[in-house]
């Protein structure tokens, strides 16, 4: 079992964590949380599509944050 983790939270060279992976599993386990508690606890329902609609923006934004953002702690004398 720790094995299939590690091959599937992981870059190709299953040693590197892959970030990306490891957010979006926790989204999905959040969103399943989210909505067996507001069944069980709130008797209302969730709206998983904007749950996820929202979760799939903020990965969008960030990893456009990331793209484009200057990179300011670089050292220029190092070269």
């Amino acid at each position: 079992m720790k094995k299939e983790l590690r091959q599937i939270f992981t870059e190709v060279d299953n040693e590197t964590l892959d970030l990306s992976k490891i957010l979006a599993a926790g989204s999905v386990i959040t969103g399943l949380g989210l909505s067996i508690y507001s069944v069980v606890c709130g008797n209302h329902s969730f709206d998983m599509v904007s749950f996820g609609s929202g979760i799939g923006l903020l990965f969008a934004g960030t990893a456009a944050l990331l793209k484009f953002k200057k990179e300011s702690n670089v050292d220029k004398t190092a070269d």
